[in-house]
């Protein structure tokens, strides 16, 4: 399988290395935006809701682009982008999200993905997992967040609402389980289930194991953190490897970008009066203020032209 050497590495100094803002800060597990609470530390996303198009996206696009193509994958919210990363076999993936809980979430999946061989093992950690997430979660906020954990009013304490199951989950976990090793057809979350066979587990354990999968704490809306994913893609050159073919030499991909985003939602929610910082939305007379425009523009500055957009809410069109 081909994929970026040590992409996950790189995307990791990203995280690592907040831009300077007041906005932001670095945590013990990479980084994190702030609000006036504190730490911004929401519930988890693992399973779709209300997206119904994610299989047949996958598969035309898997038919359209072919597979294992050297292309770099971008993804937010749950365990959806597993079904995309196993279909298309992305040389690199980032795994991106605003929500600093998400981040912690999906550093603990890809070291169970790296770890487990076998997709049963898996399952197993992933039935144990919420325990194992929050208590990370916990543990990180009260590390690089002491100072935020103060009875005084006059300076509140962090946002650390974590809770990971059932949340997003339309049933208890072991039962999303067991339905899919069943193939009992639920097509409202379908989408997530198409990573639950042996080779797909496959593809997703060797991009984990070889450090093709990167964590970034990323708000679609923070201009500065797009600024410095872009600038940081123009001047790392990616070396190509082939993992069954160890001794040949790399392919350089130099000013690489994003080739497959995923956005779940994210347009649907920016339409609402606010986001998560409390910040209003909606300013059609300024296009500063309008986080929907700045979140179009901040995607440019990471993709190009050939770069394809899967907007949960709408059918891709052919």
């Amino acid at each position: 399988m081909k994929i970026y050497r040590d992409f996950g590495s790189f995307i990791a100094k990203i995280n690592a290395n907040p831009p300077l803002c007041f906005d932001m800060r670095k945590m013990s597990l990479g980084r994190a935006y702030r609000k006036a609470s504190g730490i911004y530390s929401n519930e988890i996303h693992v399973a779709i809701v209300g997206e119904p198009h994610h299989v047949e996206t996958q598969q035309e696009l898997k038919q359209d682009l072919g597979e294992n193509m050297p292309l770099i994958y971008a993804g937010t919210a749950g365990l959806v982008n597993f079904g995309y990363i196993a279909a298309l076999k992305p040389a690199g993936v980032i795994l991106w999200d605003v929500n600093y809980a998400q981040s912690v979430f999906w550093t603990i999946m890809i070291e169970a993905l790296a770890k487990n061989e076998t997709l049963q093992d898996f399952l197993t950690f992933l039935k144990d997992s919420p325990n194992i997430v929050t208590d990370a979660v916990t543990r990180s906020l009260q590390k690089s967040n002491t100072e935020f954990f103060t009875a005084s009013e006059s300076t509140p304490g962090p946002y650390i609402r974590h809770n990971i199951y059932p949340y997003r989950l339309p049933r208890n976990i072991e039962e999303w389980i067991e339905d899919a090793l069943n193939n009992n057809d639920d097509s409202y979350i379908r989408g997530d289930l198409t990573w639950l066979t042996d080779d797909a587990y496959a593809t997703l354990h060797t991009l984990a194991k070889n450090n093709a999968i990167g964590v970034l704490t990323l708000d679609i809306t923070h201009m500065r953190s797009f600024d410095q994913l872009a600038g940081e893609l123009k001047k790392a050159p990616l070396e190509l490897v082939d993992t069954d073919k160890p001794d040949e030499a790399p392919t350089i991909r130099s000013n690489p970008k994003i080739d497959i985003m995923y956005i779940s939602n994210i347009f649907a929610f920016l339409s609402r009066s606010h986001d998560w910082t409390r910040r209003k939305i909606f300013k059609p007379l300024s296009f500063v203020d309008n986080l929907a425009y700045i979140a179009q523009d901040n995607i440019m500055k990471v993709t190009h032209s050939g770069s394809i957009i899967i907007d949960g809410m709408k059918k891709r069109p052919r």
